[in-house]
């Protein structure tokens, strides 16, 4: 599914194999192994179970190997279950996850990845990449789990905010999320700081709100930058 705008609709995607190379052309937004985009979409229930993407996936922002980028939707509920990315997943630029490329500007929104393995290298010529989700950003009212889950791809950014699960992390406004029972098996490495095993980088204001647990997890592999935190 290239991109997804659409009012009061459910889809799943269940007992499915992408084998194909999924590439975008220079300066595209949204590409993803299952599904490229997903915008302004309210009241939209999207669920991928049970599934396999072995395809490469590569663009420039908003590249993940299952979703590349979900973008200003309202009221939205996401779930990967039970699935696998063995694609290497690779931007040209920036926003980039094993899973999910870019989560930004939504509101009300509720992601839960369980059970769920990304194999693939990572990689972002520029900045926020994570082994499972690239960025997280500017959302309202976000609720996030994880759980049951393992990185092993190696994760390299060639510039700041690289983690092992979560690139970047950022003016979300009440965000609660938990990481449990997960492991980071990949190496992560940034050029320019603001590198870490499980997130690269979290912030909030004073008007914001984030709850962040992490339980049970561990990260089992290096961690380095060449310049900086």
């Amino acid at each position: 599914v290239g991109y997804v705008s659409a009012t009061n609709m459910t889809i799943t995607i269940s007992e499915s194999t992408n084998f194909g190379n999924i590439k975008g052309g220079f300066g595209w937004y949204g590409i993803g192994g299952f599904v490229g985009l997903i915008q302004e979409s309210p009241n939209v229930t999207m669920t991928i179970a049970n599934s396999t993407n072995n395809g490469s996936v590569t663009g420039s922002y908003g590249v993940g190997g299952f979703f590349g980028r979900v973008f200003h939707n309202t009221n939205m509920t996401m779930t990967i279950a039970n699935s696998i990315n063995n694609g290497s997943i690779h931007g040209n630029n920036q926003y980039v996850g094993g899973f999910v490329g870019d989560i930004s500007g939504n509101t009300n929104i509720t992601l839960t990845i369980s059970n769920s393995t990304n194999n693939g290298n990572v990689v972002g010529k520029r900045k926020f990449v994570g082994g499972l989700v690239g960025e997280i950003y500017s959302n309202m009212n976000i609720t996030m789990k994880i759980s049951n889950s393992t990185n092993n791809g190696a994760v390299f950014g060639n510039r700041l905010f690289v983690g092992g699960f979560i690139g970047y992390i950022d003016t979300n406004n009440s965000m609660a999320m938990t990481i449990s029972n997960s492991v980071n098996n990949g190496n992560v490495i940034g050029t320019y700081g603001y590198v870490g095993g499980f997130i690269g980088y979290v912030s909030s204001s004073q008007t914001d709100y984030i709850a962040l647990e992490i339980t049970n997890s561990a990260n089992k592999d290096s961690v380095s930058s060449t310049n900086g935190m």
